[in-house]
């Protein structure tokens, strides 16, 4: 009789114990509620991460032309390689007073300021002149001292279709030498413009302590290729860029933080991009701008990755993040 007894003691703790997590699971639709083989309670959580981008302004696009044209008899410019992308001009024989002119070309471009990077080697010269060619005429935009060793910046006054930079040397006796490094326009006409696909990777219910990559192959095989990279960014720029990545902490619910390793309602988030050799080439995501993808050219793209890797929850709600990739021209 008495093991009978304890048999329907056992029975009445169960049946409210399975009732109370059938009401809690009606009650958090978001929420996977099971009883693992060892007594704990395990919650999955839906988990949506979507990409935005955007432009930062913060940098002119600079356009470097390839030659200098020589504008009068007097002067002789011999070109000297200084690296890929730019020049090494230098004129000698300066006559007394306002030199000849050289004269830079280019296409047509949107343009509200010149620069040149400039030097001497002979104290005796001493203004510079820089004219630009806009409206079928040249205008003077600068006359004065220079400085050397560093670039100076001219301005046009207002954004104009510019086609062509003229530069003169003062020099108090004949046969001086002057010097520039380098001779740029600046192109308003180029704007940081990125996109990205997809916009949006759902991770659908995740588990505690668990990683997970975006794409099917779980995990890649490093190095990362194209084929095991989620998105793809692409630059509609004009000119080649620099970008950047950040993240927000996850919303919804408690939410969950962003941190270096998972905890207790805190994940780990890292981004990696095609041809990263290993995952600690990954970059870890913060609230704030990092280095991602440097010097993608005009019209290239670029595949990369997300891994998420959970901690423990305290609760069953959805979680989502925002993803923010950040062009700056070169």
């Amino acid at each position: 009789m008495l093991r009978r007894l304890v048999t329907n003691k056992k029975s009445l703790v169960i049946v409210p114990v399975v009732m109370a997590l059938v009401l809690a699971g009606l009650f958090l639709p978001v929420m996977k509620v099971s009883i693992e083989p060892y007594g704990r309670l395990s919650l999955e959580s839906k988990i949506v991460i979507s990409i935005g981008y955007e432009a930062a302004y913060a940098s002119p696009g600079w356009v470097s032309p390839t030659g200098f044209v020589d504008g009068g008899s007097v002067w002789t410019d011999e070109p000297l390689a200084y690296d890929e992308d730019t020049l090494t001009f230098a004129w000698v024989n300066c006559p007394a007073g306002w030199s000849d002119y050289l004269e830079l070309t280019i296409a047509e471009i949107t343009c509200d300021k010149v620069q040149l990077w400039m030097g001497r080697v002979n104290t005796q010269v001493s203004d510079v002149a820089v004219d630009v060619y806009y409206n079928s005429a040249w205008a003077n935009i600068y006359s004065g001292a220079f400085v050397v060793g560093s670039f100076q910046e001219f301005a046009i006054g207002s954004e104009q279709l510019v086609t062509a930079m003229r530069i003169r040397f003062f020099s108090e006796k004949a046969n001086r030498q002057a010097e520039i490094y380098e001779a740029d326009f600046n192109d308003a006409g180029l704007v940081e413009d990125i996109s990205n696909l997809p916009i949006e990777k759902a991770f659908g219910l995740v588990n505690t302590s668990t990683d997970y990559w975006s794409t099917v192959t779980n995990p890649p095989t490093f190095p990362l290729d194209d084929a095991e990279c989620f998105f793809e960014v692409t630059n509609n720029s004009g000119a080649a860029v620099d970008i950047a990545i950040r993240a927000i902490n996850f919303g919804g619910g408690v939410g969950w933080t962003l941190a270096g390793s998972p905890g207790e309602d805190t994940v780990t988030l890292k981004a990696g991009k095609s041809g990263d050799n290993a995952e600690i080439d990954m970059v870890t995501l913060t609230t704030g701008d990092q280095s991602f993808i440097t010097g993608l050219a005009d019209t290239a793209s670029k595949k990369w990755e997300i891994k998420l890797e959970t901690g423990t929850f305290t609760d069953g709600v959805g979680k989502s993040s925002t993803i923010t990739l950040t062009a700056t021209l070169v």
